[in-house]
């Protein structure tokens, strides 16, 4: 699953609308280049001791980037794993993570998931990880205790959508407005400072040429660092579940889950659909009136949740289900278990939907940081028209932006707001990857986008849902193959044909 904040969609702030809010400036048809003044000996590489066990059929090497001191110093980890197979291409491929506030997923427990991935990828080269600013090992970890407490108190209790917005509104106005002291710094966080911290990162470990593979929010930071000057250096990129840099705004959250919920409900054909619809707004209704109780067990061996289960964190619970179309599968069942009062039934969609939301590698805060950097300035009364436009969900939606932390935050790094956030063409060779049932990078974002760049090689799998490699390994096989006919320049004779349709 993205590591997107979809928990605390409703626990704070306005929505998951405000994970894909971003700017709505007018197109531009090139690339902005924006330039960097000797960012290269503003960062050092130090080699480090891996900090998991590495099998001995691998090579890996571990250091620590340390941050250019003017914009926050952060020493961020990074893992290489290397190439020793007999046909080695030089040119790397570094892995973007979704977020903002996810990091690269390398702990010591995920290692072994990524060894599996590298060999099944096949793409006969290295493959770079790292971990953004305050994200997963990063230091410093600038993140609010308060936040977290308010997070896992306000579950134990049935309180209203309302009463979460308000409150969790002004506890996270202290966390991160710099005037309150709390040690959180929101102006060292920003695409514009990943996209440095990369091209960084590359330059240091020396390699001349490099490709990428990003996911979610991860191809808008893949954007912002081909806006660059040195992303010349780059030879292809390949996108999953594409979130454009012109696209996302809050107003466009009330049709997102209009649309997701249709997706839903049909999602096993027409003659269930009407049944499915009805069961779920019954089952809205019942836990308005009457909540379930859960323990949810920590995943990261903390003390457990105390879960009240009522009608707002359900519809949330069920968006943030269907991100997948295996979890998508289960929600009929939970349906019928909420309405039944089986709380066996709901336990297997609610476990990791808590505990994703409170995966200690993710920081809200940072992701707080960087979606207001790159919101733009609300409009309540074109938010409610549009709220309005989708009437069963208003007593979920109309509320949003009343509550939105952004205005609150200062409006830093106005010039590279405004030369970074805006769409471009680009002659990159790309591969771009969307899922049909994608509730939050919906598919036609990426159609759009694929239809303004020729250089743009468009698969969309019908079946699937959010991050597509994640989900097919099908898709994962397409990873080395494209990589190496587009550094041949064969793109065109490339089949990838053999698996999009039948998924």
């Amino acid at each position: 699953m993205a590591k997107l904040s979809v928990f605390r969609f409703f626990l704070l702030l306005v929505s998951l609308g405000q994970i894909l809010a971003c700017s709505e400036a007018e197109d531009q048809k090139s690339t902005p280049v924006v330039s960097l003044s000797d960012w290269k000996s503003a960062y050092t590489l130090e080699p480090v001791d891996c900090w998991f066990d590495v099998d001995w059929s691998l090579s890996v090497t571990c250091a620590h980037l340390k941050t250019d001191p003017a914009s926050g110093q952060f020493s961020l980890p990074v893992v290489v794993i290397k190439n020793t197979s007999p046909k080695h291409f030089s040119e790397p491929l570094i892995y973007l993570s979704g977020g903002p506030g996810g990091s690269g997923n390398i702990r010591k427990g995920d290692m072994a998931h990524w060894f599996a991935w590298y060999e099944q990828a096949g793409l006969q080269r290295d493959l770079v990880l790292f971990d953004r600013r305050g994200t997963g090992g990063s230091e410093p970890r600038q993140a609010c205790i308060e936040y977290e407490r308010f997070s896992r108190d306000i579950l134990s209790e049935n309180a209203s959508l309302e009463r979460e917005l308000k409150e969790g509104l002004e506890l996270t106005k202290n966390c991160v407005l710099p005037s309150n002291g709390a040690g959180f710094e929101p102006k060292n966080y920003g695409s514009h400072h990943s996209a440095r911290d990369v091209v960084a990162l590359m330059a240091n470990l020396a390699y001349e040429r490099w490709n990428v593979f990003a996911v979610s929010y991860g191809t808008r930071l893949a954007l912002r660092i081909l806006q660059l000057k040195e992303a010349e250096a780059i030879d292809s990129l390949i996108l999953d579940s594409l979130y454009p840099l012109d696209k996302g705004a809050l107003k466009e959250w009330p049709a997102l889950l209009d649309k997701a919920l249709t997706q839903l409900f049909n999602f096993n054909g027409p003659s269930e659909a009407a049944v499915l619809e009805r069961d779920f707004w019954l089952a809205l209704k019942k836990l308005e009136k009457q909540t379930l109780r859960f323990t949810v067990p920590s995943w990261n061996g903390e003390a457990p949740f105390s879960v009240v289960l009522n009608d707002h964190r359900f519809l949330s619970m069920v968006f943030a289900s269907s991100y997948d179309h295996e979890t998508m599968r289960q929600i009929p069942a939970l349906i019928q278990a909420v309405l039944a009062g089986r709380h066996a039934g709901v336990q297997p969609l609610l476990d990791p939907f808590i505990n994703y939301a409170f995966d200690p590698q993710f920081n809200p805060m940072v992701f707080f940081a960087i979606e207001c950097l790159e919101v733009p300035e609300l409009n309540k009364e074109e938010y409610a028209k549009e709220a309005a436009r989708f009437p069963k969900l208003l007593d979920y939606t109309k509320q949003l932006s009343d509550y939105d932390i952004c205005p609150y935050l200062p409006k830093w790094g106005e010039l590279e707001k405004s030369a970074t956030l805006k769409s471009f063409t680009f002659d990159k060779p790309a591969l771009l990857l969307s899922g049909g049932l994608d509730p939050i990078t919906p598919l036609h974002w990426a159609q759009e986008f694929a239809a303004s760049n020729s250089s743009i090689v468009h698969r969309a799998f019908p079946s699937l849902g959010h991050s597509v490699v994640g989900s097919s390994a099908c898709a994962h096989s397409f990873l080395g193959p494209f990589i190496r006919a587009a550094a041949s320049g064969e793109l065109a004779a490339l089949s990838l044909e053999n698996c999009h349709s039948a998924q």
